[in-house]
């Protein structure tokens, strides 16, 4: 079975003014959404280390006797984050100092090359039928392969028709690191933008975990609840009354057709609270819903045997069961007919060239 770690990581080393290390300080991250928090102590080498993180907002606290209490605010862990963090403590015993640390995080653990499509691009960047997933252009290198036209979340197809510099291979779709697939590559199932907290489209460079395609990597991280109460909902209809007429449309002189689209849908989330068990720094829940509603088929594309099976009621219509074909090139191609009837029609190919 493969999978993806979507959580990240932070680590670093905590030294003096004079950069030696410290032993022995402990070192505190808080997530500042759930409040859940997990500490550790630094070894010999005054480093720490902190996995399994899952994308969202942190607060590191280091202290050591002697030292002033360091604190590193707003450390933003995204998806697949190796980050690195060194804190310097000050000395002295009643001072607490506080920074700010957006910008002060590098990410020194890996090789991987993506981009992050963060909450607030999926939520104000516009989405033809709702699909954060088809923001994944956005990335550098990628290119759009697929059908614009149908970009929902049960074209599953075409939310994964993308290239990734230029690579013909699949791509590699997963849910919290999990494989998401569908039929021939495509996207097995596709959450609403609403429950979509953000996720990494990585292009080049893989690890050993992101081995299983030629082509591009998407790690989709879901929400999860926080200690408050959230929920939206949302209405999208899209009427012939709003909808434009094709150029086609207008050529012939016919009216724009009938078009019946509704999506509709909404999240709520918040700490799982019940009688005499309140979840408020540790459990909480989130629960999406989304429904569409649309009367425009998707086109598919499928090969029969029409015309063989065409050819082949000629050729018995005319007494010939069984014989050769004398194609173009110097092309062979010797039919052997098994079975032909009115309804059904077997016929393997063998084709060989003679020169």
């Amino acid at each position: 079975m493969s999978a993806q770690e979507f959580r990240g990581s932070l680590s670093g080393k905590i030294v003096d003014p004079n950069g030696a290390v410290v032993p022995g300080s402990k070192v505190e991250i808080k997530n500042i959404e759930t409040g859940i928090a997990s500490s550790t102590v630094t070894g010999e080498d005054g480093s720490y280390s902190f996995a399994l993180l899952p994308p969202d907002k942190y607060q590191l606290t280091v202290t050591k006797e002697n030292f002033n209490t360091a604190v590193r605010d707003g450390v933003v862990v995204r998806v697949a984050d190796r980050l690195t963090l060194d804190v310097q403590l000050e000395i002295g015993v009643t001072a607490m100092v506080t920074t700010v640390a957006s910008g002060l995080t590098l990410d020194t653990g890996t090789v991987n090359t993506g981009t992050v499509i963060t909450g607030k691009q999926i939520s104000e960047l516009p989405l033809t039928e709702g699909t954060a997933c088809q923001l994944a252009t956005l990335a550098p290198g990628i290119a759009y392969t697929g059908n614009p036209l149908f970009t929902g979340p049960t074209s599953n197809g075409n939310l994964a028709a993308f290239r990734s510099n230029g690579a013909t291979g699949a791509n590699q779709i997963t849910l919290d690191g999990s494989p998401n697939y569908a039929f021939d590559g495509g996207v097995g199932f596709s959450p609403p933008s609403d429950a979509v907290q953000e996720f990494k489209v990585q292009t080049n460079t893989f690890d050993a975990q992101q081995g299983y395609s030629a082509g591009a990597t998407v790690n989709v991280a879901v929400k999860s609840g926080s200690n408050d109460f959230h929920g939206s909902a949302s209405y999208f209809n899209r009427d012939r009354s709003r909808t434009a007429n094709n150029y086609f449309g207008n050529l012939s002189n016919q009216s724009r057709p009938i078009r019946t689209y509704h999506r509709y849908g909404g999240v709520v989330s918040g700490p799982v609270v019940l009688p005499g068990f309140k979840g408020t720094d540790r459990t909480f829940f989130f629960v999406s819903y989304e429904r569409l509603k649309d009367n425009i088929a998707e086109p598919q594309i499928f090969t029969s045997c029409v015309h063989v099976c065409l050819r082949a009621r000629e050729r018995r219509a005319q007494g010939l069961l069984a014989g050769d074909l004398h194609a173009r090139r110097g092309e062979w191609l010797s039919w052997n007919l098994e079975r032909v009837s009115a309804d059904r029609c077997e016929w393997p190919i063998e084709s060989r060239t003679h020169r």
